[in-house]
């Protein structure tokens, strides 16, 4: 869905203009491609996304959890 995309691009924006890096650092758009056709709805499922590490979903888990909350 087009409002979970955008949900997605808005916490990747802004968390990376929180820690001062590019927003593809926070995640490609291949990954958040992975995440609306997957739809993980804990942090183990998040591990199975194109991209996201131990380390990312450890620092982001939640919050992209929380983002998706509405369209799961």
């Amino acid at each position: 869905p087009a409002g979970l995309e955008d949900a997605l691009r808005a916490l990747r924006k802004r968390l990376a203009r929180e820690l001062g890096v590019p927003p593809y650092m926070i995640f490609s758009d291949r990954t958040l491609m992975d995440l609306l056709a997957k739809r993980p709805r804990a942090e183990a499922e998040l591990l199975g996304v194109f991209g996201l590490g131990a380390v990312k979903v450890g620092k982001f888990g939640a919050e992209i959890l929380e983002a998706m909350a509405p369209w799961s």
